[in-house]
């Protein structure tokens, strides 16, 4: 249909130069400060899952989650890149995956991970139970940024990391920058 919209736009497209944005509809060309600006903002994302399983409690909580319980976390990480590597990748998964999930397999999976004032911190800790202390209560928002804080320490551009607490309920962290 000649009086399509989607129509023109793909013809549009498909009579660009490759990588070129087609004029705008107004008459503005490709120069504007609007698109030099939106191409300067422009960034790759990359996203990786990674799965680990855990058990906390909250402490001073007056709802069930009070009681000592556990988890299957499913954790995204989102890192962003303003360009692309020799290889044209933002990021290499398998780097996230080695920097991220190894230390997920060794600090938090099957841990306990607890308030530091948290009485059952000592009682598991004499039974040489794997537990970890936090100075805040373990909440999906904390873990997020547990994890966002190591990713970062460890040089990786993560924008954004997701905790999957169960299927249904999600908490992220976020650093505005």
């Amino acid at each position: 249909m000649e009086g399509d919209p989607l129509s023109s736009t793909l013809r549009s497209a498909r009579h660009a130069p490759l990588g070129l944005p087609t004029p705008l509809a107004s008459g503005r060309g490709s120069g504007t400060s609007r698109t030099r600006r939106a191409r300067q903002r422009a960034s790759f994302q990359v996203t990786r899952v990674l799965r680990f399983c855990y058990g906390h409690r909250l402490l001073h909580y007056p709802g069930k989650c009070r009681h000592l319980h556990g988890h299957n976390a499913r954790v995204e990480i989102e890192l962003s890149s303003k360009k692309l590597n020799r290889l044209g990748m933002a990021v290499d998964f398998e780097k996230i995956k080695q920097k991220i999930q190894a230390w997920l397999d060794a600090e938090l999976d099957h841990t306990m991970i607890l308030h530091e004032k948290d009485p059952w911190v000592k009682i598991l800790r004499a039974q040489n139970e794997p537990c970890l202390a936090l100075k805040t209560n373990p909440t999906a928002e904390n873990l997020a940024k547990l994890i966002y804080d190591y990713a970062r320490g460890r040089g990786l551009p993560v924008t954004e990391v997701r905790l999957w607490e169960t299927p249904h309920s999600r908490a992220s962290y976020r650093r505005n920058e």
